[in-house]
This record gives C-alpha cells, structure tokens and sequence, in this order.
C-alpha cells in the first residue's frame, strides 16, 4: 500500500497530529495537545454490528490504543491499531513517552504495569 497512517507531535507549538501519508507528504489536523499526566498502551474489545435482513449480525474484535491522560484524568485516544500490531503500538507509545519525557502505563494485561 502506499499510504500509511502514523502520529506527529510538536513539542514547540504544543499541538499533535494523526496524518495520512502519500508518497511522502503528510495530511492531516493539527491538534492542540493536552497538558499529559502519562501515557497508557490499552487493549480495547469493539463490535461491528451488520444487518442481515430481519436479524443483526454482531463481530466482537479487540484493538490496541495509545492514549493520553491529562492531570484530570480525562483520556484523549491517540492512535487505534488492529490487534496483531501490538510490538508496532508498544514501540510507538514508548517513543512518545521518550519524546515527551512522561510516565508509560501498560494497560494490554491484568494487572497494569508501569514501564
């Protein structure tokens, strides 16, 4: 594929972005980012619901998100990735938290872990 989809952050204007890359150039909204407490790596379950004529079909499936909380505790979910990218999620949220010089928290098993 040639487009691929990945997280920009600006510590000097303080904003972030998720962009879409083509060939290169990057698209995407820059965001202003939240003063973060800590970063948390979490494992998600979703549901996609479809509609087989007079009966609702229902497929359970787990993600993996990057999130950021904020010293309220208020969450602001950075990234979404399919479940087999869990080493690509893990490395990305310990660059982030490099980059940001903040607290990592692994939320993917019980009971949680700070890295």
């Amino acid at each position: 594929m040639l487009i691929e989809k990945g997280i920009q952050i600006n510590k000097t204007t303080n904003e972030f972005r998720i962009y879409k890359s083509l060939f290169g150039l990057k698209y995407g909204k820059w965001k202003p980012l939240p003063n973060i407490s800590y970063i948390s790596v979490f494992k998600a379950q979703r549901v996609q619901k479809t509609n087989r004529g007079k009966a609702m079909n229902y497929r359970y499936f787990n993600v993996y998100e990057i999130n950021l909380f904020d010293h309220n505790n208020h969450c602001t979910t950075l990234f979404e990735t399919d479940i087999d990218l869990f080493k690509e999620t893990k490395s990305a949220a310990v660059q982030i938290n490099q980059y940001l010089n903040i607290p990592l928290l692994d939320a993917t098993t019980v009971p949680y872990k700070w890295i």
